[in-house]
């Protein structure tokens, strides 16, 4: 996506935008990160307000060009905390010797699906809607309260423009299944958020697939995350591994057992560790997550758990050292239909690094493979394996140039198309 933004010539200019997002600056998940880029760039020309959802006091807010609302709800930051104990627990036991594998689905009640503690964010949206007035609502998912408020409150204005952002779907996601008949109901809820939207917008083919197979072709746009070049030129210069001439590979982010698969590797490393070809003072794979699943489990499995450094959840600036630091970055992914068009945003802090990625369960000829191969950044286990066997492994720590990404849409673009829409193409 572009790194600068040239004001439009027209008379948009500073109307009053509404960005739903519940995760959003100073919260440091992934899911933050789209949102506080579209806010950079739509605030050079609109009038932006951000909604969102409770805030870390300890944590520094960064000044910005436009308002946000967090919400005081302490309901919320009770919720949000007990979340984090729930998250802790899930790593410690994943660490424990009696680990099982798992591949069991969760069902995302109260986090996730219907139910959903986080519905009371709803009141909090309507209070700021109510104060902001804006002509523009962008309602990010998750939580999908944002997109049924939206949608509701477009139905009570039909003026304002509606912009429903998926980047994960609501009913059709892969990871958490829903529950008995509030998936029924879950179904009545998305198809009145799409009809209700302007635009519905998503990360990838993929994924917008599903929105073309319920209808919504014609209002569905992709738009990719961004590389976000910035986070990483203000990281700590200060390595994040000791200086002991390891060569690590890293991976970032949640670990879904039944689709995210690290064996292959583990079956190879085991190999390599029986042939002394590979050793784990000079070797090392590195895991931050704060849902590993089964990983331990599957290292001890195969008898390389000494090779495997689980970080457990550390803060995004240091996940982005990590991926930094690191010789290659592993990405795993699985090639079946429920996971088709999946381009987490963690693909694109990958790209900026400008490392190659080694692509397990990744086609070459799939919409993630294409990107990868895109970039150069694509990198088979074979390959991999074969540049160990021939020590070969120098070229993957030379010096590196970012990957610049330019030629993306914007969603600038995408409103002043339904604005022209909207004032009959007279902008």
């Amino acid at each position: 996506m572009k790194n600068s933004f040239e004001k439009p010539e027209n008379n948009l200019s500073r109307e009053k935008i509404a960005l739903l997002a519940f995760f959003f600056p100073p919260d440091e998940s992934i899911g933050a990160v789209r949102p506080k880029n579209w806010a950079n760039e739509l605030a050079i020309t609109y009038d932006l307000s951000v909604i969102s959802g409770p805030y870390n006091e300890l944590q520094n807010r960064t000044p910005s060009q436009f308002n946000v609302f967090y919400t005081k709800s302490l309901s919320l930051k009770i919720i949000k905390y007990l979340n984090q104990i729930r998250v802790n627990s899930r790593i410690k036991k994943a660490t424990l010797e009696e680990s099982k594998n798992s591949a069991n689905r969760s069902r995302g009640i109260f986090t996730y699906r219907l139910p959903c503690l986080y519905d009371i964010w709803a009141f909090s949206i309507f209070w700021s809607l109510k104060k902001i007035k804006p002509k523009i609502i962008i309602a990010t998912h998750g939580p999908y309260i944002s997109l049924v408020v939206a949608a509701i409150w477009k139905k009570l204005n039909p003026e304002v423009i509606f912009i429903a952002d998926f980047r994960d779907l609501w009913v059709g996601n892969p990871h958490f299944l829903g529950a008995g008949i509030f998936r029924s109901i879950e179904k009545i809820l998305e198809k009145f958020v799409l009809e209700n939207a302007d635009l519905i917008t998503t990360v990838s083919n993929g994924l917008a697939s599903y929105f073309h197979n319920l209808g919504f072709e014609e209002k569905t746009k992709v738009i990719l995350n961004d590389i976000d070049h910035q986070s990483y030129s203000t990281l700590p210069r200060k390595r994040f591994f000791p200086n002991d001439h390891k060569f690590r590979i890293a991976y970032t982010g949640s670990i879904y057992p039944e689709f995210q698969d690290p064996t292959p590797l583990f079956k190879e490393m085991h190999a390599l560790k029986l042939s002394g070809e590979i050793s784990s003072t000079s070797f090392q794979l590195v895991f931050a997550s704060k849902s590993p699943g089964d990983l331990m489990a599957r290292a001890r499995m195969h008898n390389i758990d000494e090779y495997v450094n689980f970080v457990g959840h550390i803060s995004r600036s240091d996940c982005m050292r990590i991926q930094r630091d690191a010789e290659v970055l592993l990405l795993m992914e699985s090639e079946t239909e429920e996971r088709k068009g999946v381009l987490t945003g963690k693909v694109f802090e990958y790209l900026a690094t400008g490392k190659k990625i080694l692509s397990i369960g990744i086609q070459k000829d799939s919409e993630l493979g294409l990107l990868l191969s895109r970039y150069n950044a694509y990198l088979t286990l074979e390959e991999f394996i074969e540049d160990i066997k021939t020590k070969s492994l120098n070229k993957y720590k030379e010096n590196i140039s970012a990957i610049p990404m330019d030629d993306t849409t914007c969603i600038s673009e995408e409103i002043i198309t339904l604005m022209k829409q909207k004032n009959g193409n007279t902008l």
